[in-house]
């Protein structure tokens, strides 16, 4: 936890990241939830969300591997495109 405070000041949970896996009924208001975060960030800084394959899947039609990181992009209509992808095999 330490280090997401030196990183980016705080750090929390948030419902619409968490896993939609068993919980399939749940996907489209997590995505809306998500898709307004990442289309329209709040004023001060740009959230850095972290969650599950299943959400990043849903929102970018990206099936990272584990502990990819995937930066999706806006376009219209709520639909979201990977603008990069980092494995960590790209830290090494």
């Amino acid at each position: 936890m330490r280090a997401r405070r030196l990183a980016f000041g705080q750090a929390g949970s948030w419902p619409p990241l968490d896993s939609r896996f068993g919980n399939l009924d749940r996907e489209p208001e997590q995505a809306a939830a998500v898709r307004r975060l990442v289309g329209e960030p709040p004023e001060g800084g740009d959230p850095v969300p972290v969650t599950h394959r299943s959400s990043l899947s849903a929102l970018t039609g990206v099936y990272p591997a584990s502990g990819e990181a995937v930066v999706p992009t806006p376009r219209r209509e709520g639909r979201f495109t990977a603008a990069g992808r980092l494995s960590p095999a790209d830290l090494d």
